[in-house]
């Protein structure tokens, strides 16, 4: 063992955009700077699913994928009507 090197390898949530979990504080900066508590909102609402990893909330990726793709569709189909 001795003389052997060793990589020391940090993780941050910006490094893998493909994460199953990412904070409320990345949340808020996928989602455009919104508040914290609009993240709440939002969660109360069902809009996006999270779960709690002992203190910590966190929010599915899926789950934020999914409200952009809801919008986007939602904005489509509003300026398809107009």
């Amino acid at each position: 063992m001795h003389g052997e090197a060793f990589a020391i390898v940090t993780s941050h949530e910006d490094d893998n955009a493909e994460a199953p979990l990412v904070s409320v504080k990345r949340t808020q900066e996928l989602l455009g700077g919104i508040t914290r508590r609009e993240v709440e909102n939002m969660h109360s609402r069902g809009e996006i699913e999270s779960i709690k990893l002992g203190r910590r909330r966190m929010v599915l990726r899926r789950s934020i994928d999914a409200l952009i793709a809801r919008k986007l569709a939602e904005a489509r189909a509003s300026r398809a009507a107009a």
